[in-house]
């Protein structure tokens, strides 16, 4: 049970990263349009 739950943590914070790096890459607009979506 405590893997399971730590696996679930890790790919949260995976997709988490992968939204971050995005955002990164995009310009200040588009980081408004996804917090405003988020």
């Amino acid at each position: 049970m405590n893997k399971a739950s730590s696996f679930n943590v890790k790919i949260l914070i995976n997709d988490f990263i992968n939204k971050f790096e995005e955002i990164k890459k995009s310009n200040i607009s588009h980081i408004k349009l996804f917090f405003i979506n988020f």
